[in-house]
């Protein structure tokens, strides 16, 4: 999503910090949802995995939001 975001807005393909951070909650939002219900804690795991889904989509929204919604960097057509 990052990828076709960056490069559909006329933007160079590399990842930012904010990018990183984003793949990072996701991740873990990832392995959380994987080791809870094998872990003491799953109820804690599973609403952690929720934190981090919902912070890696907020960032997502916060990061390639204005670039979404603004023309394309190069002005190329997207058509």
């Amino acid at each position: 999503m990052t990828r076709v975001s960056l490069g559909h807005t006329g933007r160079v393909l590399t990842a930012s910090s904010g990018t990183t951070t984003i793949y990072v909650a996701a991740v873990l939002a990832a392995v959380m949802r994987i080791v809870a219900p094998s872990s003491g804690l799953p109820y804690a795991l599973l609403v952690g995995s929720g934190i981090m889904w919902t912070l890696a989509f907020a960032g997502f929204i916060g990061f390639y939001g204005s670039f979404l919604i603004a023309m394309r960097s190069d002005r190329a057509s997207a058509c």
